[in-house]
């Protein structure tokens, strides 16, 4: 039975590593692992859970089913040579951009602002911290979301060790993170996905993406 704690972890972590550029490590660590298999399964536990979560069912139904194709059809570098070719075109070569992939460009109009400060704030009162050598700003929307996914991390660890303190913390840090910068700015970031990806697999990434935030949101 796959709990709660396991479905958000993996969703967020399926969420970073999918809106990075996608390389061959990345979609081997996606196609090659349990991440897609525990999310889906998690299905059950959804339908039961609200009667408001079929939008979120659909769009993990319509992720299962665009991996099983890759899977049948075997054409692992096929598909990771259309993901990077419209990842780029989305992210990289449209002039504007059609996908920004930073907090800061959605709620202040230009990269490196006060939410962009904030957002580091939010990591170093994790006890985490950048490595010098990395030169994305933290906003970016892979980094928020792969600091969500450690946050889980440390509640379920805190969870298995009955750390109450360890627990509580995550718990408040993550409830930070969803409504002081992730509810801001994701809604239009994952609409912006839908509306301007040509490949049907970021279509429903976007899809999931907002389904999911608001499902978070509604638990809160």
């Amino acid at each position: 039975m796959i709990k709660k704690e396991d479905f958000r972890l993996y969703s967020y972590s399926f969420l970073s590593q999918v809106l990075d550029y996608p390389t061959t490590e990345s979609m081997t660590k996606i196609l090659g692992s349990d991440l897609i298999e525990v999310i889906c399964s998690y299905k059950e536990a959804l339908i039961k859970e609200k009667p408001n979560t079929s939008s979120l069912i659909i769009s993990l139904e319509d992720l299962q089913n665009i991996f099983l194709e890759v899977e049948n059809t075997g054409d692992y570098e096929g598909f990771l040579l259309e993901l990077q070719k419209e990842y780029t075109r989305l992210c990289h070569a449209s002039k504007p951009r059609l996908l920004p992939l930073f907090e800061s460009v959605y709620r202040e109009g230009k990269l490196l602002q006060e939410s962009t400060v904030d957002v580091a704030r939010q990591y170093y009162g994790a006890g985490l911290k950048l490595d010098k050598d990395f030169s994305l700003p933290p906003d970016h929307i892979s980094l928020e979301l792969e600091f969500m996914a450690y946050l889980c991390s440390q509640e379920i660890e805190a969870i298995r060790e009955k750390d109450f303190f360890v627990l509580d913390k995550a718990k408040k840090l993550q409830q930070k993170m969803l409504t002081e910068h992730l509810q801001l700015f994701v809604p239009e970031f994952a609409q912006r996905l839908q509306k301007h990806a040509s490949l049907e697999f970021y279509k429903v990434t976007g899809r999931y993406m907002k389904n999911y935030i608001d499902w978070e949101l509604s638990r809160l």
